[in-house]
């Protein structure tokens, strides 16, 4: 299979990932493996990594200054849209303020990529090495730059 080009960096230079936004983020298994979830009768059903993938989201807001707007979770990628809202007014028990956004997105590849590696001991030789390549789009004033 023919592997996806190297790709020129989709973030803004001089933009502060860690201001308030809402921020629309692709996180794509390499080689496009269909992992997560499978489409049956146009049904898109969650595999059990697409669960414990479900989970880790859910549980994300608990660690970070974030809110989940919506995601959802193809075969083989996951679409988020992540609210940061790094307010100092704001009450709420968290016990890490993030920096940048990609501090976020790193903590959530890491995460799962020990939870999946734990249920799946094959999940080097499925996948690949490198399990997850990312793309994050900055949404402000209601266009995506």
């Amino acid at each position: 299979m023919k592997l996806l080009p190297k790709r020129k960096s989709t973030r803004l230079k001089e933009y502060d990932y860690s201001q308030f936004g809402f921020y629309f983020i692709t996180i794509c298994l390499s080689e496009r493996k269909a992992f997560f979830s499978k489409v049956i009768d146009g049904k898109n059903i969650l595999t059990e990594f697409g669960k414990i993938v479900e989970d880790i989201l859910i549980d994300l807001p608990k660690y970070y200054n974030i809110e989940i707007d919506s995601y959802i979770i193809m075969p083989d990628h996951i679409h988020i849209i992540i609210v940061v809202d790094n307010d100092p007014n704001r009450e709420k028990n968290i016990p890490t303020k993030i920096k940048t956004l990609s501090d976020v997105i790193g903590k959530l590849k890491s995460t799962l990529q020990g939870e999946l590696g734990l249920n799946l001991k094959a999940l080097k030789i499925l996948i690949g090495k490198n399990h997850f390549m990312t793309e994050s789009y900055a949404m402000k004033k209601n266009c995506i730059r």
